[in-house]
């Protein structure tokens, strides 16, 4: 006799040893879910049978592994409802199990019998159970974020989303269903955006944005995961859709316009000021970003105008004292080039100079202010400051800024 027949021989010999423990094991589950003790080792009993692939497909170990789930959760509710201490989180897991054991025991349920018909047997009543726990899912995505477990959060809000795909709810109303969607959408758009997983936060955006209460925040994490994914036209368009719905918000005008200006689309950019400005006139945000963008354009005088109607209001607001300065200091730099090639006169030339040098003076106090209010910006304020002492021959601020400047050169280095 060959070792092979051998060793299928013995192993017929224990087949009715291993099949009297496997029923053995069954019956002590069935008993203590009966009793309503040691649940928990009545459902790793059947855990471990499952792991021999040659049971994955008994149905009778899945009913027995679900009740098991049923009866300890039914004692978990029991708690809550007397008051009695219960540990929330387990109380989720278990929720959580049930689910996934339910929906394999479907899998297998739903099998074409042996006329090639599906007739699941125990569809009906095992989705209406869980039909009732569901919104459990959705607080433990809730209960799991604000306690910033973003990625256990994402797997209840996604579970919780994936059912009404599920066929083990197909026989639910979709109403029902869709009940809390968009809110579990937003919870996992939430989760991606802290996790900085764009994917997750754009995966079930059309359905979040259902949830209008939300659809600020929501269009907030959709720009900011398609910035993510260098989807540099969907973050302009989201932004656009979001100074149309929420032009005073403070992400999206902000953004959008330095969008447009870092593109040097400055004329698009004043369409977006005027608008914003067309909402509320008075909004400092807006009329400052104004001043920048006629500023861009060339528009001095107008910027210079605006700006100092805002300084007029409020004399601590940094940014105008910039444009302003910068205004008149840009003015004088254009009139120097075009004295520079213009071949006047010499009378003409000493007019035009007295211009210039007017017009450097009238930027050295914005500038110096902006420097006072904003010491940090000195990349912005050195070199403009720089030329103006320089031309004015302010020999003593000249060499304050001058050494300051080989200072920063150095330290960069």
């Amino acid at each position: 006799m060959n070792r092979y027949k051998i060793v299928f021989l013995i192993s017929m010999l224990f087949l009715p040893i291993c099949v009297t423990a496997q029923k053995k094991q069954m019956m002590q589950a069935r008993d203590q879910i009966k009793e309503g003790k040691n649940l928990d080792k009545a459902e790793n009993a059947m855990r471990t049978l499952l792991k021999d692939s040659a049971n994955r497909t008994n149905i009778k170990i899945w009913l027995i592994l679900t009740d098991a789930l049923k009866a300890q959760y039914a004692q978990a509710n029991e708690k809550l409802y007397l008051q009695q201490k219960q540990d929330t989180a387990s109380l989720f897991q278990l929720t959580r199990r049930l689910f996934d054991d339910m929906n394999k025991l479907d899998s297998l349920d739903a099998r074409p019998n042996k006329k090639g018909r599906v007739v699941p047997v125990y569809r009906e009543r095992n989705s209406v159970y869980l039909n009732t726990l569901r919104p459990n899912l959705y607080q433990a995505g809730v209960y799991y974020a604000k306690k910033k477990q973003y990625e256990e959060a994402y797997r209840f809000f996604n579970q919780y989303i994936l059912c009404s795909n599920q066929p083990l709810f197909s026989n639910i109303q979709s109403e029902q269903l869709h009940r809390l969607m968009p809110q579990a959408a937003y919870g996992i758009m939430l989760c991606g955006n802290r996790l900085s997983q764009p994917e997750m936060v754009l995966r079930y955006a059309t359905i979040a944005q259902e949830d209008t209460s939300r659809l600020d925040r929501i269009w907030q994490y959709m720009a900011e995961a398609y910035l993510q994914q260098d989807h540099t036209t969907a973050y302009a368009d989201i932004l656009r859709k979001g100074v149309n719905k929420f032009p005073t918000h403070p992400y999206f005008f902000p953004r959008l316009i330095a969008y447009e200006q870092q593109r040097g689309r400055e004329d698009e950019a004043k369409k977006v000021v005027d608008y914003a400005l067309s909402i509320d006139s008075t909004n400092v945000i807006f009329r400052l970003a104004k001043t920048s963008v006629l500023l861009n354009l060339g528009r001095y005088d107008e910027c210079a105008f605006l700006g100092k109607g805002i300084i007029s209001e409020n004399d601590s607001i940094a940014d105008a004292y910039y444009y302003v300065g910068l205004a008149y200091f840009n003015k004088a730099i254009m009139l120097e080039k075009q004295l520079m090639f213009s071949g006047k006169p010499y009378q003409q030339r000493l007019k035009a100079k007295k211009t210039i040098a007017a017009l450097y003076e009238k930027s050295r106090p914005y500038l110096e202010r902006y420097r006072q209010l904003a010491p940090d910006m000195m990349r912005k304020w050195s070199a403009p400051l720089y030329t103006i002492y320089f031309n004015l021959n302010m020999g003593k601020e000249f060499d304050e800024i001058d050494k300051l400047r080989n200072e920063h050169r150095k330290n960069i280095r």
